[in-house]
């Protein structure tokens, strides 16, 4: 069983405070992250084995540290570390939930954290505090696909380099999640350029309505050239996982708001939608009014 006591100690040796009640205003939440069933373990800092992590950091030294999903839930109200890890579980409840059912909406603790990561801009994030509430068959058309595609990217956004490289082998026309475009450019798969050039696309197919077919000829084939490198040079590690894998850097930084962040999905369909030229467009239009 999962000890605070255990937990905390382990903290304060990584902080620059002893005092247990201050330890927790030191560290943030930084990241978290999903393993696939054939992906070895990570450990908690307590020593225990999980494939749902959270990756903490302490502001004030800089060091780092990996919280169980299994420990942050065993936490009891009252004891300091309770309040710094409360949000661990419901936003992996959320996570679990959209990767059951794509049309599902996210835990709000999810969907902050994406906000909070730039990963969502305020319009996603307000669109998902205003329809959350709503059933996904009650939404008009572009509105469901909206959610769905919001949903793909909080999934990208926890996924590891092994889950997002599943996909991508399954549909090459796919788009490559931001581990696995991390783990390609630290196994020098991808250049600094062919990394940003990837990035740059990955946010032209994550945009309301931007899917693979609405990139140009020459977009198309950059990306289908960058995914067939990517599976064909990272099959060996990654379609067959060595336990010895190197630990990726996190791939979200500071938690800080910045204006060029990873907000791709710039704003959600509007109550009066303006005319589109494609039909594809006007069939959503006609199901909004």
């Amino acid at each position: 069983m999962a000890s605070s006591f255990n937990h905390t100690s382990r903290l304060v040796l990584e902080s620059s405070t002893i005092e247990h009640s201050k330890v927790f205003d030191q560290w943030e939440i930084e990241d978290f992250e999903i393993l696939h069933t054939s992906e070895p373990k990570k450990d908690c800092l307590c020593g225990i084995q999980t494939r749902n992590i959270c990756y903490i950091r302490n502001t004030s030294t800089n060091k780092k540290a990996q919280i169980a999903l299994e420990c942050a839930g065993k936490f009891q109200k009252g004891v300091p570390i309770y309040k710094f890890l409360k949000t661990i579980p419901k936003i992996f409840e959320g996570c679990r939930r959209i990767l059951e059912n794509f049309s599902a909406p996210a835990s709000e603790e999810l969907v902050e954290f994406a906000f909070e990561k730039g990963v969502f801009t305020e319009a996603n994030k307000t669109f998902y505090d205003e329809h959350a509430k709503y059933s996904f068959g009650s939404l008009p058309i572009a509105r469901q696909k909206y959610r769905k595609d919001l949903n793909q990217l909080l999934i990208a956004m926890l996924s590891s380099a092994k889950l997002a490289y599943n996909r991508l082998k399954e549909r090459q026309t796919n788009i490559a999640a931001p581990r696995l475009i991390e783990y390609a450019f630290e196994k020098d798969v991808l250049s600094v350029h062919e990394k940003q050039l990837y990035l740059n696309l990955w946010k032209r197919v994550n945009i309301p309505f931007g899917e693979f077919n609405y990139l140009s000829v020459d977009e198309k084939k950059r990306l289908i050239n960058l995914n067939e490198k990517i599976i064909i040079r990272l099959k060996s590690e990654l379609l067959y996982l060595p336990n010895g894998q190197q630990q990726l850097t996190g791939f979200f930084g500071k938690s800080q708001r910045m204006p060029t962040g990873l907000a791709i999905l710039f704003s959600p369909p509007s109550q009066t939608p303006r005319k589109r030229k494609r039909k594809e467009f006007e069939t959503d239009s006609e199901d909004e009014s």
